[in-house]
């Protein structure tokens, strides 16, 4: 995508990340600043490190630092609400990328660009029935949640239990997991234990994986498709780890999270909000691409 260029005195964009411990955040912010610098705007980088309340701070900073715009990860897809008033009541366009506001939020972005993650989830749900289908499987599912206070956490469950429901996938349990791998990793390994007829389980990103695998490996059902012990996975996001999982066996559908284009998007808006444009399309939402053990290989720029 071509962004926006600056045009004569320097523009300053703020990023106020919610966290960069993970390789999507690390991504996303490495794209987002690359669009930024070759459009001739600087950048301010904040993280928050999961905080709410730091993230509120970072944008108070931002604000009293005199920048022309902010992109914004939420740490709270509600509480983020009372920062996105400072910069406004400042004059100060607010992009959200990643995810956005919940829909009661008290006040909501001029620009957001994602992924539909609600779609994301629905595709690998239905990706995933078809190969339960295939192989005569009929599932029983442990659901695993990311945060509750990530709108697109929300979105992803809705999506997977929207597929499910069509399917006829039966869902026997769910864990949020706060997007902690200890819990997702307790969560499993207890879930494993109560329902041991559990023969799918909905990952809701590849972050995840390596706390899930543990749980899987410690019961003896860390096995790829074709084994009496495999357990059926739908999981999102595409991190490496994910798409190698895919490709070997272990992970059976599989929905990318497009990064580079929305991190651009992102940046645009912020480049013509601050230049005074209005934004014709203020929610820019991309689908991913679902991968399989039958297209892995065949899906370009994964």
């Amino acid at each position: 995508k071509e962004t926006a260029a600056v045009e004569d005195e320097e523009l300053i964009i703020g990023f106020a990340w919610d966290y960069v411990d993970n390789i999507a955040r690390i991504a996303e912010e490495d794209l987002a600043r690359r669009a930024a610098e070759e459009a001739g705007a600087r950048v301010i980088f904040t993280s928050a490190d999961t905080d709410s309340t730091r993230q509120h701070t970072n944008i108070e900073d931002l604000i009293s630092r005199g920048v022309d715009a902010i992109l914004a990860i939420p740490v709270d897809s509600k509480a983020i609400a009372a920062g996105i008033k400072l910069a406004q009541d400042a004059g100060i366009p607010f992009v959200t990328i990643d995810r956005t506001t919940t829909p009661e939020a008290e006040y909501h972005p001029d620009g957001f660009a994602s992924t539909d993650s609600t779609k994301q989830a629905y595709d690998a749900g239905i990706a995933l029935a078809d190969v339960l289908d295939e192989d005569g499987v009929t599932a029983k599912t442990f659901v695993l949640i990311g945060d509750l206070r990530d709108e697109n956490a929300i979105n992803r469950d809705n999506g997977f239990r929207q597929a499910a429901e069509e399917r006829g996938m039966e869902i026997i349990a769910d864990f949020p997991t706060e997007w902690n791998p200890e819990r997702a990793l307790t969560g499993t390994t207890d879930a494993l234990m109560g329902y041991p007829d559990i023969n799918t389980i909905f990952l809701p990103s590849d972050f995840l994986l390596p706390a899930v695998q543990s749980a899987l490996d410690g019961a003896g059902k860390w096995a790829v498709r074709g084994e009496p012990n495999h357990i059926y996975i739908a999981s999102q996001d595409v991190f490496p780890s994910g798409y190698r999982a895919v490709r070997d066996g272990y992970i059976d559908s599989n929905t990318a999270w497009d990064i580079q284009l929305f991190a651009e998007e992102g940046v645009d808006m912020c480049i013509k909000l601050a230049m005074g444009e209005t934004l014709d399309d203020p929610i820019r939402l991309v689908e991913g691409r679902t991968i399989t053990l039958e297209n892995v290989n065949d899906v370009e720029g994964l």
